[in-house]
């Protein structure tokens, strides 16, 4: 059915019985604006973590995703909300301002099992077609700790704690945790911390080291804590941070005091 013969009909149902469809069921609400409008909707799912893996995730798969139609932080009327696989093709609006939202998963602070992916889109209905793309991105970073095997040579135990400004208690990566993968809610070149703590194999001692990273929603960093002896043979250690950021490795060092033995 072409425009014409929709603005058509939809003027004799109106100057008729006063009813039309629409995804509210509250009739007053919708006819508070004079006019309608029809919308159309598509969802672009951006939302690869930066990695060279080619295997498709749950999250890059927009019938996976919700679809909500808004004004301000409410859903218009009781059934402004699909699946996106179930979306109708063509919604019938009453003239307004409106937000087209699209979302998968659960926004926290920090999830073991998948990334909330979202995205909004403002759009206004003015007794038009038209149709109102939205573009989905991850609110976090992918991040994974990988402890080398070499570790238990020189600790009894080992952890990392990465602490961001979501999540002020921590994420803790133990021993036993190695190549776990997190996702962390962060702000775009965010700085979060990561703290080290070691203990001595020998001597029970321990010792904890702090460092700072830059991170961005979307990016998907692994970082592997490797010991590293002193090339002068003093019997100093040391431990090694490589990461990498996206296709580079890149690795920091950190010292241990040469009287922790």
């Amino acid at each position: 059915m072409n425009w014409l013969n929709k603005a058509k009909i939809l003027v004799g149902v109106l100057s008729g019985i006063g009813l039309f469809a629409s995804c509210s069921s509250d009739t007053e609400e919708l006819l508070n604006e004079s006019g309608t409008g029809f919308v159309s909707f598509s969802i672009q799912a951006n939302a690869g973590f930066q990695t060279t893996r080619t295997a498709s995730e749950d999250y890059e798969d927009v019938n996976n995703y919700t679809v909500q139609i808004l004004q301000g932080n409410k859903i218009v009327g009781d059934s402004c909300e699909w699946e996106y696989s179930k979306l109708p093709d063509e919604i019938e609006l009453p003239n307004g301002e409106y937000t087209l939202k699209a979302f998968y998963g659960k926004e926290e602070a920090v999830s073991s099992t998948a990334p909330y992916v979202e995205g909004t889109k403002d759009f206004e209905v003015s007794s038009n077609l038209q149709n109102v793309e939205v573009s989905c991105k991850p609110t976090s970073a992918k991040v994974s700790i990988t402890f080398d095997e070499k570790m238990d040579e020189y600790f009894s135990d080992y952890s990392v704690t990465i602490t961001t400004k979501a999540l002020t208690n921590g994420q803790i990566w133990s021993k036993d945790d190695s190549e776990d993968i997190y996702y962390l809610k962060v702000e775009e070149k965010e700085q979060i911390e990561m703290a080290i703590s070691l203990t001595n194999k020998e001597t029970e001692e321990s010792f904890k080291s702090t460092k700072t990273y830059t991170v961005s929603p979307g990016d998907y960093k692994n970082y592997t804590i490797a010991p590293k002896a002193s090339e002068s043979g003093d019997g100093s250690l040391s431990i090694t941070i490589s990461f990498n950021d996206e296709t580079t490795d890149h690795e920091v060092d950190i010292t241990i005091p040469a009287d922790w033995k």
